[in-house]
């Protein structure tokens, strides 16, 4: 027996995607939690639900896998309630705070456990990076909204290269001695709804353009990338029902392929710090940037930083509430 926790912002796509799981699976222990990585408060209340779960179900309290993949774009710039552009906070600081909340469980795992940062191609179009606090918040992004239109693209390639720098940062800092191992997946261009506020002529003609180069994947066959970085060989079964599986705004195609060889956890590190990128076990470089040791350590300041602040604004708005 093995243990689901699929989490996401949408609580219908949650409801089908559990449905073709025990429609594969009839014997999958699964639960959906719905949460938004764009607020701070929402991903704690995730944290304590997933707690109260496998506390429930008498779990040993780890987690062995977590795949962040949730991404968006946008066509305008939007402030969080954490003061955060939306495209900034959903693409990167949510999963970077998530992973950050989740550690422990990581590391209680009893077999090493691992992490799979969604990452893009478009980060290599980043070739100069501000990793200041005020830039992870995306307060430049509504600057250059204000009166012109909002970059879009250079928005998106922004948060999948910061999340690309997060994933060899904590590989570096958990090291092999920690039991967990750090992938990054790029599953190439896979025509999903990413495009949805954009419009439809444009997401059409742009899917048109990438079918007739050959270069459009199904999400079937995008998958590959995010399977290979989660099961990287060598694997062990295992048999004890004592695991769960943290899988982040997952779609159905990519629980399709992805629940039988959940039933194994890999264990190698040999692959950690690796960039997976297009399926058939292929891993490739990065961009020379993004290998750079010393933005990794600015952003991962800066994003631990900002995750201090939003822990002190949350426990000083609990304690407001509570006076009252």
């Amino acid at each position: 027996m093995f243990y689901f926790a699929s989490a996401g912002r949408s609580a219908q796509l949650l409801s089908e995607t559990a449905k073709e799981i025990r429609r594969q699976q009839p014997d999958a222990c699964l639960e959906a939690f719905q949460v938004d990585l764009s607020s701070y408060r929402s991903i704690k209340k995730f944290e304590a639900s997933l707690n109260q779960w496998i506390w429930d179900s008498n779990l040993e309290p780890s987690i062995q896998l977590l795949i962040n993949n949730a991404g968006m774009l946008a066509k305008s710039h939007r402030v969080t309630e954490d003061g955060i552009d939306e495209v900034m906070q959903t693409n990167y600081i949510g999963p970077f705070i998530l992973t950050s909340i989740l550690l422990p469980l990581l590391k209680n795992s009893p077999v090493p456990s691992r992490v799979v940062n969604l990452t893009s191609f478009t980060h290599r179009c980043v070739s100069e990076i501000d990793v200041s606090e005020e830039a992870l918040q995306g307060v430049k992004f509504g600057q250059h909204s204000v009166g012109g239109s909002y970059p879009l693209a250079s928005t998106y390639e922004y948060t999948k290269f910061c999340l690309l720098v997060f994933s060899y940062e904590l590989h570096r800092q958990l090291n092999i001695s920690s039991g967990i191992s750090v992938m990054a997946a790029d599953p190439g261009v896979v025509e999903t709804r990413i495009m949805r506020e954009l419009p439809p002529c444009l997401s059409r003609f742009a899917f048109f353009i990438l079918r007739t180069l050959n270069l459009l994947q199904q999400p079937d066959t995008g998958i590959g990338a995010v399977l290979d970085a989660a099961l990287a060989p060598p694997v062990t079964f295992l048999s004890k029902p004592s695991q769960s599986f943290c899988y982040f705004d997952t779609r159905k195609t990519m629980y399709r392929h992805s629940v039988p060889a959940l039933s194994f956890s890999s264990v190698s590190q040999e692959a950690s710090g690796k960039y997976f990128f297009g399926g058939k076990g292929r891993t490739i470089r990065s961009s020379v940037l993004s290998y750079d040791i010393e933005v990794a350590k600015k952003l991962w300041a800066a994003s631990s930083a900002l995750l201090r602040d939003l822990r002190l604004r949350d426990r000083e708005s609990r304690t407001g509430r509570t006076s009252l």
